[in-house]
């Protein structure tokens, strides 16, 4: 398997900036109206696109039981809402929420709704399955049961009717009544006393046989049938954390990994592995590595839950690919600033920067840099670059605060004109250009509304050329 480090997603991320009660988020459902609830540490939110409606914990006994939310789970207009002291339920139209009853099962993991209707609610106590309509409930437990342990982290339906539950220490299945465990990680890292199983996912498709299991020693492939299973992990694969948190199937192919380490689009086809990674330098990067859950809404973008924030990218067809462009100034990064994108005739890419110009092949991936400290032949007038523009001849027009230069790439040539009463250019700071159909280039220049420039295959009237 390959691993590679892309960025070529644009991230739109929400922050406590943005309205979050708390950048730790841990959970996120969509109404049938189109609002979006996120649970965090402070608190759930209720975003409309625009703004945050806060739902927190008080001294009223029909307010939240806790602030510290861990599973939301919408039926209908009721949104059950898991926390870390106690189980709701809101309508989400009149904002009506109860307390529900669950003794001493308090710490809520994750809630789920079988084929039946039944609620299913795992708790660090074990499970309570809530009747269908009702806030009666009976328990399961490690007394009761077969059950591996009493944390319960995870749930799923198979086709069958089986419920496949994942826990603290093992992955098991409820047929009719009876538990069998399974261990995923056998003699793997002997040090971790327990196999977590942190989600439960079906293959994408009509493999209705196949679960995709995340558990803290990595992904595995599991057959309910012939209850044979597959595990992914750092011996044989080059994700970016063995701590799988949450999968996402989009296709038959692709397998969308949020981890304890970063953002992994696996693709099983091809086995190579793009991991995403939070970078403080960049706005538009994923906002954080630790990844909880990844929820796709009805405009098919994806909201990853994370522990800093909610990061939103379409996955499908994305809207932005992102680029950076920075500057090395003795070594360290330092931020540039792009006035002016130009895409040549040949395809290849120019940009006009505070730092010169950046001139980008696409097909052979080589850039050049175009600055005042540049080789004679690649020198330019001046750093601070505004405006490009190509001419009818090929030749790459550079409007600076210092003149305008002038690139013929059949020459490997950069001519230079500046302000001189013999070529009739009155001001050297250049703002725009533009192209008429005859091959005439119209500029702007400070203090002067606009300049008609003649273009010849030649530039005698120019002040200065390197050769």
């Amino acid at each position: 398997m390959t691993a590679s480090t892309v960025q070529p997603f644009f991230f739109f991320n929400l922050t406590v900036k943005d309205g979050l009660s708390s950048n730790m988020t841990n959970s996120i459902v969509q109404d049938q109206y189109g609002f979006m609830w996120i649970g965090t540490q402070e608190g759930l939110c209720r975003h409309d696109g625009y703004k945050m409606l806060y739902f927190q914990s008080g001294a009223d006994p029909n307010s939240l039981s806790s602030n510290n939310m861990s599973a939301l789970l919408l039926d209908g207009d009721q949104l059950w809402i898991g926390t870390w002291d106690g189980l709701n339920v809101m309508d989400v139209q009149s904002f009506e929420n109860k307390r529900l009853d669950t003794g001493k099962a308090r710490v809520i993991r994750t809630i789920y709704k079988d084929d039946a209707g039944h609620i299913w609610v795992g708790t660090s106590e074990g499970i309570l399955i809530f009747e269908k309509g009702t806030s009666s409930y009976h328990q399961i437990t490690t007394a009761n049961s077969g059950l591996s342990h009493n944390m319960i982290r995870s749930f799923h339906q198979t086709p069958d009717g089986d419920i496949w539950i994942g826990t603290y220490d093992g992955l098991n299945r409820y047929r009719k009544g009876v538990i069998t465990s399974y261990d995923l990680k056998g003699d793997y890292k002997p040090l971790l006393q327990n196999n977590l199983i942190c989600t439960i996912v079906p293959s994408f498709g009509d493999q209705d046989s196949v679960l995709w299991v995340g558990t803290e020693t990595g992904l595995v492939r599991f057959n309910v049938n012939s209850l044979d299973y597959s595990l992914y992990n750092s011996t044989n694969t080059s994700f970016s954390n063995e701590v799988i948190k949450t999968i996402y199937t989009p296709n038959d192919s692709l397998l969308i990994l949020g981890t304890d380490f970063g953002l992994n689009i696996y693709n099983r086809t091809t086995g190579s592995n793009d991991i995403y990674y939070h970078d403080p330098l960049i706005d538009n990067t994923i906002v954080s590595n630790v990844i909880w859950e990844i929820f796709e809404d009805r405009q098919n973008r994806l909201w990853l839950i994370t522990s800093n924030g909610v990061s939103i990218v379409d996955h499908s067809v994305p809207l932005y690919q992102f680029h950076e462009a920075y500057f090395f100034n003795d070594h360290p990064r330092i931020g540039n600033q792009v006035r002016d994108i130009l895409i040549a005739s040949d395809q290849t890419v120019w940009l006009a920067t505070i730092h010169g110009v950046v001139h980008h092949d696409r097909e052979s991936g080589t850039t050049r840099m175009f600055s005042s400290t540049s080789k004679p032949r690649h020198r330019i007038l001046l750093d601070n670059v505004y405006s490009l523009q190509e001419d009818h001849l090929g030749r790459i027009w550079m409007g600076t605060a210092g003149g305008m230069n002038v690139w013929d790439e059949k020459r490997q040539k950069m001519y230079a004109i500046t302000a001189h009463p013999q070529n009739g250019l009155t001001s050297n700071y250049i703002s725009h250009f533009y192209l008429e159909e005859d091959g005439t280039v119209w500029l702007t220049a400070w203090k002067v509304a606009f300049l008609r420039v003649v273009v010849t295959q030649m530039i005698p009237w120019i002040s200065n050329l390197y050769v």
